[in-house]
C-alpha cells in the first residue's frame, strides 16, 4: 500500500487499511473511534499495546466489547462527546473517516462510509489526545455504562444503532464470565414464595395503573433486588431441578418499580417494593453469562443447599445484597468446575 494520501471508498478499503496501519505491534498504535460495537476485536491486528480512546455512550457503545478488547491487553479510555474516528500508528500510517470500531462502519453492513489514508506523519497525535479529556475504563465506569444500557434498551428495545445484524455467536458461559477482565455485575435472588390470588389480583391492578401491559415478570422484594436496570439471577426454589426448560435458574432485570407501602395485600417487611419486567430478555439482553448451562444450574442449586438457602428470607441472610462475596463466589466456581464435563473448559 502506497505511503501517499488516498481516498477509501467504502467499508471494505477502509477496513484494509485499518488492518495494514495497526498490524506491526512493535509500533505506537492509537484508535480514536465515537462508538465501539460488538465484535471490534476483530478489526484489531495483533490488539495487545493499542491505546483506545472512545464515547462510552449507551447505545452506540457496547460494554461487552469493550471487556473484551480489555480481555486482549487493549488499553480503554473514555473520552464524552468524542465524536473522532482514527486509527493511527507510529511510522506506518492514519486512517481518517467516518467508520466506528463496529461491524457496521468496518463491515460489509449497509452503511456507506469513506476515508482517507495519511501518512502517520501528518498527524499530532499527541495533540490530539491532549485536546479530549479522558477516564480509564474501569470497572465503575463499565458498570455504569451497563446501567446506561440497559435503560436505553428497556426505551427502545434493543436497537443499538452499532448493534444490528449481528452475527450469532457462541453463547458466553458462567467459566467465560469468571475469566472476563471488569466482568458484569449481577444479583442472586433465591426465592420460594410465589403470589397468591388476591396478590395476583391486586398486581394487575397494578399494572393497569402503571400501564405495564402483561409484563414478563413481577416479583416483590427489598431495595437490592429492585432496582432497575440491574441484571438479577433468579432461582425459584419452589421449582424442581429438573424443572422444564430450565426456567427455574434464569435472568430478570427490573425496568421499574413501586412501593408496596400503599397496598395492605402485597406490603411486607421483606418485600417493600413491586418490580416489573415489561420485556423479554431477548430485548433487554444479553445478560451477564448463559444461565442455562446445566453445569452452572446444578452448582447454583449445590451452593444454596450447602447454606440452607430455602426461601427469600434464608437468601438475604446468606448474601443480604444478592452480591456474592470472594469466598462464596469461590465456592461456586469449584462446584460449577466439579460438574462440568472432563472435556469441558473450568472456570
Amino acid at each position: 500500500m502506497a505511503d501517499g494520501v488516498s481516498v477509501l471508498r467504502n467499508s471494505k478499503q477502509i477496513r484494509e487499511a485499518v488492518r495494514y496501519v495497526l498490524s506491526d505491534p512493535n509500533r505506537r498504535r492509537v484508535v480514536m473511534v465515537a462508538f465501539v460495537g460488538k465484535g471490534a476485536i476483530g478489526y484489531l491486528p495483533n490488539p495487545a499495546g493499542i491505546e483506545l480512546v472512545c464515547w462510552d455512550k449507551e447505545g452506540g457503545t457496547n460494554p461487552d466489547a469493550i471487556r473484551e478488547l480489555q480481555g486482549h491487553k487493549v488499553k480503554v479510555l473514555f473520552a464524552r462527546s468524542l465524536h473522532t474516528k482514527l486509527y493511527w500508528a507510529q511510522g506506518r500510517g492514519a486512517v481518517i473517516g467516518s467508520a466506528n470500531l463496529s461491524d457496521n462502519g468496518l463491515g460489509d453492513g449497509r452503511l456507506v462510509e469513506t476515508a482517507v489514508r495519511l501518512p502517520a506523519e501528518a498527524v499530532d497525535i499527541d495533540a490530539l489526545l491532549a485536546a479530549v479529556e479522558t477516564e480509564p475504563a474501569s470497572r465503575e465506569r463499565l458498570l455504569d455504562l451497563d446501567r446506561r444500557t440497559n435503560r436505553f434498551r428497556a426505551r427502545n428495545g434493543r436497537n443499538d444503532f452499532l448493534e444490528r445484524k449481528q452475527p450469532r455467536t457462541r453463547r458466553r458461559s458462567f467459566g467465560d464470565w469468571c475469566r472476563e477482565h471488569n466482568r458484569k455485575a449481577w444479583r442472586l435472588f433465591a426465592f420460594a414464595e410465589g403470589f397468591d390470588a388476591e396478590q395476583e389480583e391486586e398486581l394487575e391492578r397494578l399494572a393497569d395503573e402503571n400501564g405495564w401491559g402483561r409484563p414478563e415478570w413481577f416479583w416483590a422484594a427489598k431495595d437490592a433486588h429492585t432496582r432497575p436496570n440491574e441484571w438479577l439471577l433468579m432461582v425459584d426454589l419452589a421449582k424442581p431441578a429438573e424443572s422444564s426448560k430450565a426456567d427455574s435458574i434464569t435472568w430478570a432485570i427490573a425496568e421499574e418499580r413501586v412501593s408496596t407501602r400503599g397496598s395492605k395485600v402485597l406490603r411486607r417487611r421483606d418485600t417493600p417494593y413491586v418490580a416489573v419486567q415489561k420485556r423479554t430478555i431477548a430485548e433487554l439482553g444479553p445478560p451477564p453469562f448463559d444461565a442455562r448451562e446445566s453445569a452452572f444450574q446444578k452448582a447454583v442449586r449445590q451452593l444454596l443447599r450447602r447454606h440452607g438457602v430455602d426461601g427469600y428470607r434464608a437468601s438475604l441472610r446468606f448474601a443480604p445484597r444478592g452480591e456474592l462475596n470472594e469466598e462464596q463466589l469461590k465456592e461456586l466456581q469449584d462446584l460449577y468446575a466439579s460438574f462440568k464435563p472432563r472435556s469441558g473448559a473450568k472456570a
